[in-house]
């Protein structure tokens, strides 16, 4: 079902009004408010789970209930609730095109294009009568900050097994893969000494972390796999032998063991370069050591293109003759952690465009198109009894 003009411009102005209230990670409450009042208004059963208590944030995951045909599966549809900072005063420029910040803050496209094709969806469904699966909406809190939201979820409120998450940029893609994620944390202890009347009872940790770094692969491992030190500190005066670096990176893969290698590697190749890193001093023998954790951020998505969530979406295109292409994604979302609690659920651009920078904008095509994707996606999903 296409959109007329008259909801493309309820749907537009639905996003300027959720683009105006500041949602930061831990600081979703007043549009989460904002949504459960028109969730409700709409016949949805609302409950908030305690994720938020969790994390230390103002509230928890919001979840919503929309009874829908009888004997049909559970359908999930799900977006995040909040976003990247600067997202205070955001002012919507509407152009013919898109719509963009004024260039101070983010525009928050990423992810309130979602809700607000979300938000339209059923408004249509409730004025047009219209058939659909049971829906359970899951808008999660703290997607910006690691997954938090969906990683402590309580996920007995959940009975759906398939659906769509709204969190990429182009409409006409959807994402089936994505990657597993690692984060390094490497603490590289040297030993302090001054640099100038004493070095050579020092060991620089600084050079015990680039001994460490030239052993290590990064950027593109393989076609599915990739590194990266992203952060190094350390250092306080030009005269003293560094005692302390931290550095910071990431591995991801989509394949676990690829991921688990890598990651292995990038830990062993920093104790590589600290072990190599020795002074003999006043007949004792110095080492510089590391110390690297390894910490799993999240696990990969993998959809089958004959899974159902993605079967209906590609009918659901071909039904509206809209383009829609199998992706394979860079980073990951809230569907990685759906997919290790046994729901399938590929993932849709909304429109979003350079998010998390204040050069941010909203495709208007590709956000009016994915909302008419998932009407029609829940529509089929009745017909067909999925």
């Amino acid at each position: 079902m296409r959109i007329d003009q008259a909801a493309r411009k309820k749907m537009l102005n639905t996003f300027i009004e959720l683009a105006k209230i500041p949602s930061p990670s831990k600081k979703e409450g007043l549009v989460a408010a904002r949504l459960e009042k028109e969730l409700r208004a709409l016949g949805c059963r609302t409950v908030t789970d305690g994720a938020g208590k969790k994390i230390g944030g103002q509230t928890g995951n919001l979840i919503a209930y929309l009874p829908g045909k009888p004997g049909a599966r559970p359908f999930l549809i799900s977006a995040h609730m909040d976003t990247v900072t600067p997202c205070e005063g955001v002012k919507p420029i509407v152009e013919s095109k898109r719509v963009r910040s004024d260039g101070t803050t983010i525009l928050g496209a990423d992810c309130k294009g979602a809700l607000s094709g979300i938000l339209q969806a059923l408004r249509i469904i409730k004025e047009n009568n219209l058939p659909h699966p049971p829906l359970e909406l899951a808008l999660t809190i703290c997607e910006e900050q690691g997954m938090a939201g969906a990683r402590n979820m309580d996920y007995s409120k959940i009975s759906a097994r398939y659906g769509l998450v709204l969190d990429s940029e182009c409409a006409d893609k959807l994402t089936l893969f994505a990657p597993a994620a690692d984060e390094i944390q490497a603490s590289i202890h040297g030993k302090a000494s001054h640099a100038g009347m004493l070095p050579e009872a020092g060991i620089s940790a600084i050079h015990a972390a680039a001994r460490g770094l030239v052993r290590m692969k990064t950027g593109r491992i393989d076609f599915e796999t990739t590194a990266n030190i992203g952060f190094i500190n350390g250092g306080g005066a030009t005269n003293i032998v560094t005692p302390l670096v931290e550095l910071k990176g990431e591995a991801r893969s989509h394949t676990v063991a690829k991921l688990k290698k890598q990651s292995e590697h990038m830990k062993r190749a920093l104790e590589q370069g600290a072990a190599a890193s020795s002074i003999k001093y006043e007949g004792k023998t110095y080492r510089a050591k590391a110390d690297v954790k390894i910490i799993h951020k999240y696990p990969n998505l993998v959809v089958p293109k004959d899974a159902s969530s993605a079967k209906l979406a590609f009918a659901a295109a071909r039904r509206l003759g809209l383009p829609l292409n199998a992706a394979t994604g860079g980073g990951g979302s809230d569907a990685n952690f759906y997919y290790t609690h046994g729901i399938v659920t590929p993932n849709l651009g909304c429109g979003m465009r350079d998010p998390h920078t204040t050069g941010e904008y909203l495709e208007l095509k590709d956000f009016f198109n994915c909302a008419e994707l998932v009407l029609e996606t829940l529509v089929l999903a009745a017909e067909t009894g999925n």
